[in-house]
């Protein structure tokens, strides 16, 4: 049926025996966009769902199994449902994925649509029943975030008893039995002493899953039904599906459906397959393209076409050459230059500048009360160098011989982000372990050479793959991004450490260059 595109891991069938009726395999409760029940046919046969019922209104003085006398199947609340598939059917290894929002909804948090949405208030809501305000409105999701039950059934319209065909209960981990809020008999079923049926498991006994998060599903861990009671049920082919032990045939896991990435098409990373953003979107600086080159340069000088009237044309501004020539000793002079350098002794900023012909020269900032690097230039005094142009007033003056340029207001300070050139590779990553099944991302920090290619992986202690997080020619200057402890097929790693491994490698000078560094992968306790 449809969806088979997506999900097939019930291959795995064939590698550990086969099931003999329909099954849950993932079932997420929130976030309430995310909210589905995702039903699979692990059998060898095609399988009609025209009898087949799906409910989570199950309640103390309503359950579904009444539905054969017309009485007391229906629990009445709005945020509940009790459906009727339409005359379809699943073929042998495929699923059916039920939304319990629109249909809109849906494909706009996964990125592909669903088979069924519970939501619809038009004519694409083929299931037939009592869906509560969910019709009217769409806007409430069914699935309860704390505790509640869902049970997949077979009713032929006509018999006096139905037929479980699967089961499911979850509830909040630190579940208190004498709270009343979280008292869990009413959402589960017990058909024991009930006339025309066999015995089921008591409620006490039955063991039922705990919260997942966002984020998450709940998936099977294979389609055996490990521990249940496999005669002397009220099941469609004789199991006690009340019986399954779901902390052991399940697990909550990252939810599969999802695929995490940068989502914004105007990013240097933009993933196309993306669903949600993990926030690892890279985007290149003003006037530059994501290979790190001027998005406009008519004349092919490496200089950006809009930056070029900074550069080029100042009708006030000296030659370096004619101020170390001693033309403008004790005047006060406009120069300009690329910042190559800066340092700070004794808290005086001092900045190297180079003109175009090589000429070089010292500024100074002598104002006391006013510092570089606490004001809105500071960046320019962090390294790489070779990215700023500086254009600046002050007065010639000399210190031990040699001529410097001495600035004394912030008026008389002006740069422009004119290229951003280094030849060394840096890597710094955040000296901390994080937690990738907390949500946790780890920061890093690179430059690389200009126009060299950049490939950033990680790999495990022993040199396996891990992921590559990059490779392609980052923009200028130095780049901060994140790793979100995934792999290259999206699972989260193991606990441990962990190398980043970063090479650039020129295309003109074929010099490679490579740094590493060690992360380390933590545990949620």
């Amino acid at each position: 049926m449809k969806n088979s595109r997506l999900y097939s891991f019930i291959l795995i069938c064939s590698l550990f025996g086969q099931s003999d009726h329909l099954l849950f395999k993932n079932i997420v409760i929130a976030p309430d966009s995310a909210e589905m029940v995702v039903i699979i046919n692990p059998t060898t046969e095609s399988i009609n769902l025209d009898n087949y019922y799906l409910t989570d209104a199950n309640s103390a003085s309503h359950q579904y199994y009444n539905i054969s006398s017309s009485q007391d199947h229906w629990s009445n609340n709005p945020f509940d449902f009790f459906i009727n598939f339409p005359d379809d059917h699943i073929d042998p290894g495929d699923s059916i994925i039920i939304s319990m929002s629109t249909s809109d909804v849906f494909s706009s948090y996964y990125g592909f649509s669903c088979d069924y949405a519970l939501a619809n208030d038009d004519e694409t809501n083929e299931l037939e029943g009592d869906v509560g305000i969910l019709v009217q409105l769409g806007s409430s999701s069914p699935l309860d975030d704390n505790r509640e039950s869902l049970v997949l059934f077979e009713w032929d319209g006509s018999s006096n008893v139905v037929q479980d065909v699967d089961y499911f209960v979850w509830n909040v981990n630190d579940y208190d039995p004498n709270n009343p809020d979280q008292n869990m008999e009413q959402f589960q079923i017990d058909k024991t002493n009930i006339e025309n049926y066999l015995s089921d498991t008591p409620k006490e006994d039955q063991i039922y899953q705990i919260v997942h998060s966002y984020g998450e599903s709940y998936q099977r861990k294979n389609l055996l039904e490990l521990d249940e009671n496999k005669l002397g049920g009220n099941g469609i082919t004789g199991h006690d599906e009340t019986s399954e032990n779901l902390l052991m045939t399940w697990e909550i896991i990252d939810n599969p459906y999802i695929v995490f990435g940068c989502t914004n098409p105007t990013a240097c990373n933009f993933n196309e397959n993306a669903t949600q953003s993990d926030e690892s979107c890279i985007y290149p600086e003003e006037y530059y393209n994501c290979d790190g080159l001027c998005q406009n340069d008519e004349n092919n000088d490496l200089i950006c076409d809009e930056l070029e009237d900074f550069y080029y044309n100042c009708s006030t501004c000296v030659s370096i050459e004619d101020v170390l020539n001693g033309q403008y000793d004790y005047t006060k002079v406009t120069i300009q230059g690329m910042i190559t350098d800066h340092f700070n002794p004794g808290g005086i900023d001092i900045i190297d500048i180079e003109d175009i012909d090589g000429n070089k020269i010292e500024l100074v900032i002598s104002e006391d009360d006013w510092s570089l690097t606490n004001s809105e230039y500071s960046d320019v005094s962090n390294s790489p160098f070779n990215r700023y142009v500086l254009r600046a007033s002050g007065t010639v003056d000399y210190y031990l011989g040699k001529i410097q340029i001495k600035i004394v207001d912030v008026e008389d300070f002006q740069t422009e982000n004119w290229r951003n050139y280094t030849e060394t590779l840096t890597l710094d990553v955040q000296p901390y372990p994080f937690v990738p099944s907390a949500y946790e991302n780890i920061e890093y920090t690179f430059h690389a050479p200009d126009y060299d290619r950049l490939i950033i992986r990680i790999f495990d202690l022993s040199g396996r793959f891990i992921t590559t997080l990059y490779d392609g020619i980052p923009p200028f200057g130095t780049q901060t991004n994140t790793w979100n402890g995934r792999t290259h097929l999206g699972e989260l790693v193991l606990p441990g450490t962990y190398m980043m491994h970063i090479e650039a490698t020129g295309f003109s000078t074929g010099r490679s260059q490579t740094a590493i560094a060690p992360i380390v992968v933590g545990a949620k306790l």
